[in-house]
């Protein structure tokens, strides 16, 4: 059996996987997956912006399935960033997974993007990827070599160029003599990738640029610039939400972190910021008495009735939490917040009874709630939570879990951590740690 302690066995089976599904997922350049390889750098992907929700939901499932720690970053508008965690010390197995390509012609004759659409016509599938033709994948290569500013002197760079060379070397002549031109330095890489550009466009696949195509890219230009400053904006909210279910380890993880640096991090209990509202207080006993007529099984308390009544404490909730977002503002402190609106969307959770399941409003509610920068989701396997905390069952865990995760596809974080808590302290602590700081 695999080790599946190890990120780059989760790597392999997440690949795997997304094949199975037929998912379109494309290595833009070739990088070997290895112990020795995979844990410096990262592994570029395209995929088409329709598959980004059922390729997240695989890499959930999975870290469910094997007790993998990962996140999902979105810091770039239409770009979505993975990072496997190895089980064994946090080393981190980073994907970066465009929906665009960004070119940067040296002499400004061609759009700045690959659009989604285009660049779908022109992946092949063989027995074990998908990947685009060998001519598409070596010219955009030459393309981005002078996009990201790389040199051409790294050993990275010229393992590729020496690949490309290689490969092309037969029935590929005037895309060799590029690579070839390239790696005996008889044409800089300013030259060279203006004429891949070129042939790019010849292909279909890149536009010259001219004002019709200005104004195609024009939305995207916009988004992105909307995008990163609403990014910079929800990185100033010191507000983390810290969800789970009871038993997976919240409590002890977070104060853990509070005890070692109380300068720097506080905490607080969500619950206390609709059950301190009068409105809440006023409407109490009746509501007490309502959830006990539609739920006479059980012994009724305030958890119960903010289960029955979500859309209350969430109207409660937005009266008094913005407060805490502005004055996040100008606080030096990092603040937990135990739970979050998100799972008041979901009903029955606490009442075994009764089967648990999302809100028939949770899309429109959902609109109103806030978003801060990042969260962080708390799990374990099932078996281990019902051991410490006999608060759900097992059903009710399944949900919550799940659910958790479609309410973050629906309108994400900027920075969504599932952190399996099936490992020491120390271990969940360390990789709390070095995700606020910006280290992983």
């Amino acid at each position: 059996m695999k080790n599946l302690k190890t990120g780059v066995t989760i790597f392999q089976l997440f690949l795997q996987k997304v094949i199975s599904a037929d998912i379109p997922l494309v290595l833009l350049r070739p990088r070997e997956i290895s112990e020795e390889i995979s844990y410096s750098g990262d592994y570029d992907f395209f995929v088409h912006p329709h598959y980004n929700h059922e390729l997240l939901k695989i890499m959930f499932e999975l870290g469910v399935e094997t007790g993998t720690s990962f996140s999902i970053s979105r810091k770039k508008h239409a770009k979505v960033d993975i990072n496997i965690y190895d089980k064994e010390d946090n080393k981190v197995i980073a994907l970066e997974i465009w929906n665009f390509l960004s070119v940067d012609d040296p002499y400004g004759r061609t759009q700045r993007y690959i659009f989604p659409n285009i660049l779908q016509q022109h992946i092949q599938k063989d027995k074990n990827s998908f990947r685009l033709s060998l001519e598409i994948e070596a010219l955009y290569y030459l393309s981005h070599l002078y996009t990201g500013k790389k040199k051409i002197t790294t050993p990275l760079v010229q393992e590729r160029i020496k690949y490309y060379t290689l490969m092309l070397q037969e029935n590929h002549d005037e895309y060799y003599l590029l690579f070839k031109d390239l790696q005996e330095q008889r044409e800089d890489i300013k030259k060279v990738a203006h004429k891949a550009n070129i042939i790019l466009c010849s292909k279909g696949i890149l536009k010259e640029k001219n004002l019709l195509n200005m104004l195609e890219e024009f939305p995207l230009k916009y988004w992105a610039t909307v995008d990163r400053t609403r990014r910079m904006l929800f990185k100033k909210v010191r507000i983390i939400p810290v969800e789970g279910a009871d038993g997976v380890g919240k409590t002890t993880i977070v104060q853990k972190i509070i005890d070692e640096d109380k300068k720097h991090f506080s905490s607080f209990r969500f619950k206390k910021t609709f059950r301190s509202s009068p409105l809440y207080r006023l409407f109490l006993p009746l509501l007490k008495r309502r959830v006990t007529k539609v739920v006479p099984e059980v012994e009724i308390g305030k958890t119960e009735i903010d289960e029955v009544y979500g859309e209350f404490v969430l109207f409660n909730a937005l009266l008094l939490f913005p407060f805490r977002f502005v004055s996040s503002f100008f606080s030096k402190k990092t603040v937990f917040v135990d739970r979050y609106f998100d799972e008041y969307l979901i009903i029955n959770l606490r009442l075994k009874q009764r089967k648990a399941y999302l809100r028939k409003n949770w899309q429109s509610l959902l609109k109103f709630i806030p978003r801060t920068y990042m969260i962080f989701h708390f799990d374990a396997p099932t078996e281990k939570i019902l051991k410490r905390k006999d608060e759900l069952n097992k059903e009710g865990i399944e949900a919550y879990r799940n659910y958790l995760f479609e309410i973050y596809l629906q309108k994400p974080y900027r920075v969504y951590t599932y952190v399996n808590t099936d490992t020491e302290v120390e271990k969940s602590v360390d990789l709390m740690l070095k995700i606020i700081k910006g280290e992983v």
